[in-house]
């Protein structure tokens, strides 16, 4: 259910949302491969969790054809499941949590950053 309420949150606004809640998951896929070829996105998953076979083939199959990103809840199989199998094509990166002062500092450039986005808009 929740692979097809993401898939439904992204093709939204591409089509109907009567036509797409009527689709099987398999279908929604099919519609989310065409709207990124065409797209060429650089695709983005975070907080993944514990992976089956099904998910497992699904983000291999669009690890060929685009580029991405993936981040997961941890880095133990046995939390994440099959993805762990996928993980050894990535460069892995972790990233620890911020001091006081470098939080503060991330905050600020965060904020000058939505400023200038105002400005450019």
């Amino acid at each position: 259910m929740k692979e097809k309420n993401a898939l439904l949150g992204f093709l939204k606004d591409d089509f109907d949302t009567t036509y797409l809640s009527n689709q099987n998951v398999l279908a929604l896929r099919k519609l989310f491969y065409k709207k990124i070829k065409n797209e060429s996105p650089y695709l983005v998953f975070d907080h993944i969790g514990r992976v089956g076979p099904k998910f497992f083939s699904y983000l291999e199959n669009l690890l060929d054809e685009h580029p991405m990103l993936i981040v997961a809840r941890n880095r133990y199989s046995k939390e994440i499941g099959d993805l762990s199998l996928l993980l050894f094509s990535f460069d892995k990166l972790q990233i620890y949590n911020l001091d006081k002062k470098h939080t503060y500092d991330l905050n600020i450039w965060c904020f000058r950053l939505q400023l200038f986005i105002i400005f450019l808009k």
